[in-house]
């Protein structure tokens, strides 16, 4: 019985090794002073590094980022089957149904639960604290 409980929390340890949080990073925004307008958004870690790759929300599912570089290139939102949502960048926001069908947004927000959307808005205070 004990190996089998070592066996099970090594492996709920194990799924989260290798992701990186939003908690874990920095971001600068770079924009117009007058009009607010953001031209790019630097990420790095706490050691002012840049980062590269992929970070997720807290509960490393609802939310993620891609880096390259130091540059933020989009965040993406999902639902909860693991289906992309929304996925946006700096210029432009596509959604999707929960089918993975790409929608307008005016039947993205008609069609979205009020879960899912919970869960969406935690995520992106998440990421807005940062």
């Amino acid at each position: 019985m004990k190996k089998y409980l070592l066996g099970l929390l090594l492996f709920f340890v194990s799924c989260g090794i290798g992701k990186t949080y939003l908690y874990e990073l920095d971001f600068t925004e770079d924009k117009d002073r007058k009009s607010g307008n953001i031209f790019n958004v630097f990420v790095h870690d706490k050691k002012g590094n840049a980062f590269d790759g992929t970070a997720w929300s807290s509960d490393g599912k609802t939310l993620s980022i891609e880096v390259n570089n130091g540059i933020l290139v989009c965040l993406k939102m999902y639902y909860e089957n693991g289906e992309m949502a929304t996925y946006s960048t700096l210029q432009q926001r596509t959604c999707y149904d929960k089918a993975g069908n790409e929608i307008s947004e005016t039947d993205f927000r008609a069609g979205i639960d009020s879960e899912t959307l919970s869960r969406m808005r935690m995520a992106s205070m998440e990421l807005e604290k940062r």
